[in-house]
C-alpha cells in the first residue's frame, strides 16, 4: 500500500517519540518511545574537569565524550527521521573508535585527548541507536 507523505509523517510519529530530560542524580537522559516500549539512554558521566569541553571561562557540565554522545544522540534522531538507510556493517565501524579509544585509554596503552572522545562520542551514539532503531 502507498502512503503519501504526511501519512508517513504521521506513521513515524506514531512510531518514534523522543524526549530528553534532565534527572538531578543522573544527568541528561534521552527517553524513546519504539513501537510501544520506552527506553531510557542516561548518560551517567563522571564530570572529570580536565576532560569537560572549555569555552572561555565556561567548562561543560558532562565531559567530552559524553558531550559527544548526546549530539550523536540528536544526530541520530534527525537520521532515523530521514528514514536513511545505513548497513549494519558500517553502523558497527562507526562504534569502534569509542571502544577502541576508551579501553586503550582504560588499559593505559596510551592517553586520549577531548577532540578525539568528543568526535568518538559523536560516532558511537549515532551508530548504536540506528543499530537498534533503524527498521
Amino acid at each position: 500500500m502507498w502512503l503519501s507523505l504526511e501519512q508517513r509523517a504521521q506513521e513515524k510519529r506514531r512510531l518514534v517519540s523522543f524526549k530528553f530530560s534532565w534527572l538531578p542524580r543522573v544527568g541528561p537522559v534521552l527517553f524513546v518511545d519504539f513501537k510501544g516500549k520506552r527506553f531510557g539512554l542516561a548518560f551517567f558521566c563522571h564530570r572529570i574537569e580536565e576532560r569537560c569541553i572549555k569555552i572561555g571561562n565556561y567548562t561543560s557540565f558532562l565531559c567530552a565524550r559524553c558531550t559527544g554522545l548526546v549530539i550523536g544522540a540528536g544526530l541520530a534522531v534527525m537520521l532515523l527521521w530521514l528514514d536513511l538507510f545505513v548497513p549494519m556493517f558500517v553502523l558497527g565501524l562507526i562504534c569502534l573508535p569509542l571502544l577502541i579509544d576508551g579501553f586503550t585509554q582504560l588499559f593505559n596503552i596510551r592517553k586520549s585527548n577531548n577532540l578525539l572522545r568528543f568526535i568518538s562520542g559523536i560516532l558511537f551514539a549515532v551508530g548504536i541507536l540506528l543499530l537498534l532503531f533503524q527498521r
